[in-house]
């Protein structure tokens, strides 16, 4: 009966989103103007904004370097503008004339481009908030092996790995379910995002990435309230459209730290109104190794001793003869994308996207070399293959009438597929836990310009979450099953809806010395959780009679962009910000080491209270410093704490482990708070160094004069980097590094004290280069060498060391 219940419940977002996309596949018309922007290479320019002085024509070209030019009477002088190349100005009549195709030139004294790209494109110059944009070029130049990895290398983010297959970004000392990811404009954060260590960003394919972008702090107000940390803005490449031709770009690399071995080949095809993408990735992994060089005052940490077998129907303890190999930590991943693009008329653009992430079983290593005494504690642990569908239709519109100048409708259906197998050491009973998320969402968003100087912008979102968690208990001599095992969330239907608008006003002086906005943002949550009678807990009877509750916000943002000298930018926002608990923080059970956690479904939303400020200073036309400071107030902060479970007890019995009740509680009040340096020299028209530091301070506020440490945040950390570059060959050094964190600074058992050293995590520093030649117009050879000196670390938080040396070789093509 319940299935019927919620089957019924998403069938009208579901018909809204077909109804949707029949009236705008019926709504538009037949021809369209493309321009495509290239550099000297001819490689596409994305971020190039072209724009006539009356604002008639004003566009950003998108990842393909493209723009849609609505036709505009007479023959005005089109301006286009970019950082890191020249001003060009092109009369219209030149396009209209046939040519689709600029060439933009590198200006060689101007820094690097600063775009950042999500639902809508925006030059950072008008954004009062710290954002970091990477490109596709750079993601590759360091041949991240993930997303996850991608952002840890490049975007100035702590990343904290439980196991090989993972990656779960820290922004500002937030973490998992406060810090939003978004993939092509739609939000994969969904109802069982966890509070600990959320691994999904592996599943965006980092191959088929045209730019990752990250908002920190949570001061976008058009993505949602799950931004306390800030926003990961995952976006994929787009077909090329607006010329016949097709292209077909391929790579195959091998790591030797864990024995990568990855394939990945897109093909586009693309006319003048129509386009297509399709792109398949497949990579296996085997062990990883890590670094044999240990610190002298723990030698042993580390190293993966003794490792789990089962021969015949015995499990049994077998000796690693390289204890620097992590043996659990192999995994394989697949990964399809298909994307079409149409473009029927100069004022319209729909899009098709569709992606499908897949894996074997992932080992979660850091549970499979927990030891119980001095035997290990599991014998399986294994995330199940982790599946990840997303099939979205964008409709994009430009127009000049009384409500918007463009509009951007994006509806999405989303299914994610989480299993966890469990078993203890020597018990023959598999407990297998399986989550099936079916996620609705609907977005608006929409822009007018008010003047010449005033742009308003509003829009809207929507989205719908149906959870199923089932578990079962297996024996594995007998195959015997059962159900009646603990589910990780409520047994019975579990639903959870979000509802949002916003509305902000940017505007500029006519000099545009300063640029400001202002914002105000509507949430509202509501959430149903329902427990099955035959559980094997005895829950309070409104545990089966449903739980339903809601909640809403007014939140908002003001901030400044201010040039005030010559070669001097400063920036001001202040925000506040709000987030809901959702299903994983009301209602998850999990064993954790000697710990249990229990539902509390009398949790309050988490509110904040932010300020940013920033300061930036070209000291000639070479060399650049940022810095940001920024402070957050925390009330009623979510946290892990010791509980009590359903009959009032403080321990639980598991399988004849005695286990520590924990439940998340609202504390009082928190704080965060650091600051991040960002320098960047031109050293001639090749080279360039760059570095950065950023460090984070949080605390719980206890009684007045008392504080302890908060949970998720990461040590002073940054890098420096030189690099040269020429026509065909590139070659890029980096020094990565990490301070120590003193176990009394860990922030209790989400930081994962046991996996540190006994005085906490240890301070750290590698050397690794990467180079890469261009053989033909047509092929790339890639060479990396990461972690030279064999270091042994694992970074804050993490359950597993990271690679020790490891040789990256990879051939890129593009035909």
């Amino acid at each position: 009966m319940s299935s019927n219940r919620e089957l019924m419940r998403v069938q009208p977002l579901e018909s809204i989103f077909l109804a949707l996309s029949l009236t705008l596949l019926s709504s538009i018309g037949l021809y369209s103007q493309v321009v495509t922007f290239v550099d000297e290479n001819g490689i596409p320019v994305s971020g190039a904004l072209c724009y006539t002085d009356d604002h008639e024509i004003n566009e950003i070209s998108d990842g393909n370097g493209q723009i849609i030019l609505t036709g505009v009477s007479g023959n005005p002088l089109l301006q286009v503008q970019i950082l890191g190349f020249k001003s060009e100005e092109i009369f219209y009549s030149r396009l209209t004339e046939g040519v689709d195709t600029i060439q933009l030139m590198v200006d060689d004294l101007q820094m690097e481009e600063i775009v950042i790209f999500g639902r809508r494109g925006v030059l950072q110059d008008d954004i009062p908030y710290q954002i970091k944009s990477i490109t596709q070029k750079e993601i590759s130049s360091t041949n991240a092996q993930t997303s996850a990895d991608a952002l840890a290398q490049h975007a100035d983010i702590y990343l904290q790995k439980s196991q090989m297959g993972g990656g779960s970004p820290l922004v500002r000392g937030f973490e998992a379910n406060r810090v939003l990811l978004v993939v092509d404009g739609v939000r994969m954060n969904n109802a069982i995002y966890r509070s600990g260590h959320v691994q999904n960003a592996i599943t965006v394919d980092a191959s088929v990435l045209d730019q990752l972008s990250v908002i920190f702090g949570p001061n976008s107000l058009a993505y949602g309230s799950d931004a306390l940390g800030g926003v990961v803005s995952f976006d994929t490449k787009d077909p090329a459209i607006g010329r016949q031709a097709s292209e077909v770009n391929f790579f195959s690399r091998y790591s030797s730290a864990n024995q990568e071995r990855a394939m990945h080949v897109d093909y586009s095809v693309g006319g003048q109104s129509f386009g297509s993408l399709t792109s398949v990735t497949a990579v296996d992994f085997d062990d990883l190794r890590s670094g044999s060089r240990r610190d002298s005052r723990f030698p042993d940490f580390g190293k993966r001793l003794l490792f789990q077998d089962r021969i015949g129907n015995e499990d049994v303890i077998s000796r690693n003869p390289n204890p620097n190999i992590q043996i659990g930590t192999g995994y394989g991943q697949l990964d399809l994308l298909q994307k079409f693009s149409w473009v029927p008329s100069a004022n319209h653009h729909l899009k098709a996207n569709i992606q499908y992430s897949t894996s074997s079983d992932i080992p979660r290593y850091d549970n499979l070399s927990e030891l119980k005494g001095d035997v290990l504690r599991w014998a399986e642990w294994d995330y199940g293959p982790q599946n990840r569908w997303l099939t979205s239709l964008e409709y994009q519109q430009y127009a000049d009438n009384i409500f918007f100048d463009d509009l951007t409708i994006i509806g999405a259906l989303q299914r994610i597929d989480e299993d966890r197998i469990t078993r203890l050491w020597q018990s023959t009973q598999r407990i297998h836990q399986r989550e099936d998320v079916h996620v609705s969402s609907l977005t608006v968003d929409a822009s007018k310009e008010i003047t010449e100087l005033i742009r308003l912008t509003y829009g809207t979102d929507l989205q719908y979450n149906s959870i199923s968690s089932t578990a079962t208990n297996e024996d594995i001599i007998t195959g015997d099953r059962e159900s009646n095992v603990l589910t990780r969330y409520a047994s019975g239907a579990n639903r959870y809806t979000t509802l949002g608008g916003y509305i902000t006003l940017s505007g500029q002086s006519r000099s545009r010395s300063l640029r400001y906005l202002a914002g105000l943002r509507y949430s509202g949550i509501r959430y149903e959780l329902l427990y099955d009678r035959d559980d094997p807990v005895s829950w309070p009877d409104v545990f089966y009679e449903g739980i339903e509750g809601s909640t809403s916000a007014l939140t908002w943002s003001v901030g400044a962009n201010w040039d005030f000298a010559p070669k001097w930018k400063s920036r001001l926002m202040i925000s506040t910000a709000f987030r809901a608990p959702n299903i994983d923080d009301l209602s998850k059970i999990r064993i954790n080491a000697n710990e249990i956690s229990f539902p509390n479904v009398n949790l309050k939303p988490e509110r904040s209270q932010n300020i940013e400020l920033g300061l930036g200073h070209e000291f000639s036309d070479r060399w650049r410093v940022d810095g940001t400071v920024f402070y957050t107030k925390l009330d009623d902060a979510i946290l892990r704490k010791d509980g009590l479970g359903p009959n009032g007890q403080s321990i639980w019995i598991n399988e004849g482990e005695q286990l520590r009740i924990v439940q998340n509680q609202n504390a009082q009040q928190a704080e965060i708070y650091g600051y991040s340096l960002n320098a960047a020299v031109n050293l001639g028209q090749t080279a360039k160094l760059s570095g950065s530091i950023n460090k984070t301070i949080g605390k719980e506020l206890l009684d007045p004069g008392r504080s302890a440490p908060l949970a998720h945040i990461p040590p002073t950390y940054g890098h420096l980097s030189a690099s040269m570059e020429t026509n065909r060959w590139n070659l890029e050094l980096i020094w990565r590094y990490n301070v120590a964190k003193d176990i009394n600074d860990f922030g209790g058992s989400v930081d994962n004290p046991d996996l540190a050293t006994p005085i906490g995590s240890l301070g750290w520093s590698t050397w690794n280069l990467y180079t890469n030649y261009q053989l033909s117009d047509h092929l790339q050879i890639d060479v990396g060498l990461e972690n030279i000196t064999d270091l042994h670390y694992r970074s804050f938080g993490s359950g597993v060391s990271a690679p020790g040396r490891n040789i990256i070789v990879a051939v890129r093509g593009s035909f």
